[in-house]
């Protein structure tokens, strides 16, 4: 394969992995979680990074969240969850 070639196959995975699939019907900025076939499967970032960013309340996946605000407020809820878990 010439380099053009390999170049195309490295962006395309690129887009794939940058794409998110918001769930149409959701107001709350859900992803849409891929199906998968076994555990492994499961543990992929394509299926847990969708899982995660599910897991936060509304708030945090809010669009007009500034970047200083989103970090505060998740280490405020990271803080939360772990007091709770102990």
């Amino acid at each position: 394969m010439d380099s053009s070639g390999v170049k195309k196959c490295q962006t395309n995975a690129l887009h794939n992995l940058t794409r998110i699939v918001w769930l149409r019907s959701s107001t709350d900025r859900s992803c849409a979680i891929p199906r998968t076939h076994n555990t492994i499967g499961d543990s992929s970032f394509a299926v847990a990074g969708p899982r995660v960013w599910n897991s936060l309340p509304a708030h945090l996946r809010d669009e007009d969240i500034t970047y200083g605000g989103f970090r505060r407020e998740l280490n405020t809820f990271c803080l939360n969850v772990a007091s709770r878990v102990q």
